[in-house]
């Protein structure tokens, strides 16, 4: 504890050299890699682990990870076998966590995103978790400094690399798939690439493989409000391209994606406005850029912020969402068996009652 700390250009100095040894791929046949979707080894706590609160259990906000506070020795094991289908994360509080140690912001994306490939993936995969959806930048990010952006993408792309190389050495069954607007002419064509190249080969590995695979999710470049003012432009160009009244614009193949309406008794006749007065949520549902992915059981935001941020609005509705002040670097095993145990606490209605009544 007496120890001098080193000064904060000694520690970006040495965060630059590990971001260059480690997120960097290695481009020669002596790649040597752990596997990172493989099973969790032991874990433990180092002096850096935050216990996970949630605001409105006992509302305290305060952060005793970063001051000298205690933290917990006893490791946290999940002992309930009710997993959610689908988790989806709000990956907040890099910049703080960098900011408290007195490290460039990059070092928080980093380091974020070193928890999520290490950390969190393994951690769903052996629990059983097959769907998992990570925001990684919003539509209101853009807002951002410039010089921030450039370095989420620059931590976005070695991350994308790094993933992408340790599954061709170490094949997994994982599929990943971009949710967002990639053909935004902002985001760097050398992202896009490595971006569209993991979603593309995970994807025909996948099929060659019997086994179900777990989905990973990224949103990049990604808003709820602009997902569904997509699906909705969808649907009314669907209407004006068939110039037809009679014939249902969900099933026009005027575009990529043809839509079943399954609730229709008659999919291609009927007055102009049968189908509309039989579209259902399924139906509109299919529309979305998450089309395909069951919606989210759990939603787990970290650092302490109460809100979703335009995150998938639509699929959230029925979400249970799990607030903690644990910083997204530090969110570890512990934190999310914590989670995971507040969601088997939950009774899940959807509106209804648990039994009839008598």
């Amino acid at each position: 504890p007496n120890r001098p700390l080193p000064s904060s250009r000694a520690l970006a100095t040495s965060v630059t050299v590990f971001l260059v040894a480690f997120l960097l791929p290695s481009t020669g046949h002596s790649f040597v890699c752990q596997p990172p979707f493989a099973t969790i080894q032991s874990r433990h706590h180092d002096s850096n682990t935050v216990e996970c609160r949630l605001h409105h259990v006992n509302g305290d906000s305060s952060d005793h990870s970063h001051h000298g506070g205690s933290s917990s020795s006893t490791t946290t094991e999940t002992t309930t076998t009710r997993i959610p289908n689908h988790i989806a994360f709000i990956c907040d509080g890099n910049s703080r966590w960098a900011r408290q140690r007195q490290l460039p912001v990059i070092a928080g994306h980093a380091t974020g995103a070193d928890r999520l490939v290490d950390v969190v993936l393994p951690a769903l995969q052996a629990k059983g978790v097959p769907y998992c959806t990570m925001y990684g930048f919003s539509t209101e990010n853009w807002q951002r400094p410039a010089s921030e952006i450039d370095e989420i993408f620059t931590v976005l792309q070695r991350t994308a690399e790094t993933v992408y190389y340790r599954l061709q050495a170490q094949p997994e069954n994982i599929l990943v798939q971009i949710l967002g607007d990639l053909d935004d002419a902002r985001i760097p064509p050398s992202l896009r690439t490595i971006l569209h190249k993991l979603q593309r080969e995970t994807q025909l590995a996948c099929r060659n493989s019997d086994i179900p695979p777990q989905t990973l999710r990224l949103a990049i470049n990604y808003g709820g409000r602009q997902d569904i003012l997509n699906a909705a432009k969808k649907l009314a160009q669907r209407a004006l391209d068939t110039k037809n009244p009679d014939i249902n614009p969900l099933n026009s193949t005027s575009t990529t994606t043809a839509v079943p309406n399954s609730n229709s008794n008659n999919n291609n006749g009927g007055d102009s406005s049968s189908w509309l007065d039989k579209m259902t949520e399924d139906d509109f549902s299919q529309l979305l850029g998450t089309q395909g992915i069951p919606d989210p059981d759990l939603i787990i935001r970290t650092s302490g912020e109460c809100r979703l941020s335009n995150f998938l609005l639509w699929e959230s509705a029925y979400a249970e969402i799990y607030f903690t002040d644990t910083l997204w670097p530090d969110f570890d095993h512990d934190a999310m068996d914590q989670a995971l145990e507040w969601y088997a606490l939950r009774t899940r209605r959807f509106g209804a009652r648990e039994t009839a009544s008598p």
